[in-house]
């Protein structure tokens, strides 16, 4: 299929390559759902009694532009996996598959309606915008091409040889390697030049779209229809799950929200965190003795439970029991003696007077200043309970004991309860305008695909037989 199958194909033909290879391979097949050059990965029957799908068959044409079969194949490949990833199962007759198809047609035209128009709006790539297209495909065919070099040479046992070499036993591994997972038309100068194509296309569309909503603007009124139509939306969030106020929070720090949450909840609090792990693990006897003991303390309850008169029992649990206990506390205090001490000396600097801050940076991994929003008003896992009790205790401005863990030491200041309601649109004005006129031009956008649409499958010819085989082969 499209660009998850090059993805797969390079997973499966390189089991071995390293996580900087799959992360090349992935950027370089990326494309959006509207962006055609999808690969065509269609195989063919091998026992040439079925008819084969010939992927370079045109499959439409709109104006000067053509489709492929191998494109629409691909689309079609696409929706099926999207469906099954929701428990859908393939389809399993002629009908389903028409209906499958028909999707992948509409979708298909859709993305060649915005190629259509673009040579109507004159609108082309510039000789930049190539080049750096020419210089992505041109790297990521060497770092592929390095991968498989690397591969052969020690296979043969050649670390240490001239590279340049193995190219031509490399480049025949690929090529087998894409035969056997796209069919035999398929070669990797073909796979680059598809994935070209698809960058290509990708760049062409951002332009149109570009041309298209350059002109977009929103007035105060639409800013404060967004920002009211916003609050609505963080409201009922909020009525199922309040704690849902971190995870906006969060995504506005990460930069995918263009505003922070317009609503805060009841219940907040921002705090900071000292922490002081063990830099080891605890010995393996810790574990399964305190797995013993449970068993223990589970048969002597019950014992006891049932009046057992079984006294010779009772008086073996606790015969093992007891060193068992002994021994698994030396353990764990040898494990926490360590942290525990420097927990403890966190918490002095803190008694003498020394910012909270400085004391966190100090004693904290990596000098890591933890700062964290903690919900109040129920059990917030993302802190041991112990943590959330103490917080829960604390006036503004105050931190707690030590409080231990499993190990692990914890100094928790409260730094403040966050006001609840909606922020004043005054101060998210500019983002708030912004993310209204971005919501205006994806309107816009959807809304001129959809007229595009409708003119392309006016204007469009098919060619039915080249691509009957779609989704039977």
């Amino acid at each position: 299929m499209g660009y998850n199958g090059n993805a797969r194909w390079y997973w499966r033909a390189r089991k071995e390559k390293t996580m900087k290879i799959l992360k090349n391979i992935l950027i370089l097949c990326l494309t959006a759902v509207l962006i055609i050059g999808m690969l065509a990965c269609s195989k063919g029957a091998k026992d040439g009694k079925t008819a084969k799908l010939d992927p370079d068959a045109q499959a439409f044409r709109l104006g000067d532009l053509e489709a492929t079969a191998g494109e629409l194949n691909a689309v079609y490949n696409s929706f099926v996996n999207m469906m099954q990833q929701y428990g859908m199962p393939p389809p399993a007759n002629d009908e389903e598959i028409k209906t499958y198809v028909d999707m992948a047609l509409d979708q298909l035209i859709a993305t060649y309606s915005i190629l259509w128009k673009a040579d109507e709006m004159g609108v082309s790539l510039s000789s930049a915008k190539q080049d750096e297209i020419d210089a992505t495909i041109n790297t990521r065919r060497q770092e592929i091409l390095d991968d498989y070099i690397n591969s052969v040479m020690s296979e043969a046992g050649e670390e240490a040889g001239n590279p340049a070499d193995f190219e031509d036993q490399a480049l025949a591994k690929i090529d087998v390697d894409i035969k056997a997972f796209f069919g035999e038309d398929m070669t990797f100068n073909k796979y680059l030049e598809d994935s070209r194509k698809e960058l290509k296309n990708e760049a062409i569309v951002e332009e149109v779209k570009a041309a298209v909503v350059s002109g977009e603007t929103v007035t105060e009124e639409d800013i404060r229809g967004w920002f009211e139509s916003q609050l609505e939306t963080y409201e009922e969030a909020y009525n199922e799950a309040p704690i849902e106020y971190k995870t906006f929070m969060m995504q506005y720090e990460m930069g995918t929200s263009p505003v922070p949450p317009l609503v805060v909840p009841e219940g907040f609090a921002r705090v900071a965190l000292i922490t002081v792990a063990p830099e080891d693990t605890i010995d393996e006897s810790y574990t399964t003795n305190k797995e013993t003991m449970k068993a223990l303390e589970a048969e002597y309850g019950k014992l006891m439970l049932e009046g057992s008169a079984d006294a010779t029992r009772l008086k073996e649990i606790k015969d093992e029991y007891a060193p068992l206990k002994t021994d698994t506390d030396a353990v764990y205090q040898a494990f926490s003696e360590g942290p525990k001490a420097r927990a403890e000396e966190a918490h002095g600097m803190l008694s003498e007077g020394t910012d909270f801050d400085t004391v966190m940076g100090k004693f904290n991994k990596e000098e890591n200043k933890e700062e964290m929003l903690l919900y109040l008003k129920d059990k917030d896992s993302s802190v041991p309970e112990a943590v959330w009790n103490a917080v829960n205790k604390l006036e503004e401005g105050e931190y707690s004991g030590i409080i231990e863990v499993e190990g692990t030491f914890y100094i928790v200041k409260l730094l403040e309860h966050i006001p609840a309601g909606p922020v004043p649109l005054a101060d998210v004005m500019e983002q708030a305008r912004a993310a209204a006129l971005l919501e205006r031009q994806e309107t816009v956008w959807e809304q001129r695909q959809v007229d595009w649409l409708g003119e392309a499958k006016e204007a469009v010819e098919y060619y039915e037989a080249n691509y009957a085989m779609v989704g039977k082969v």
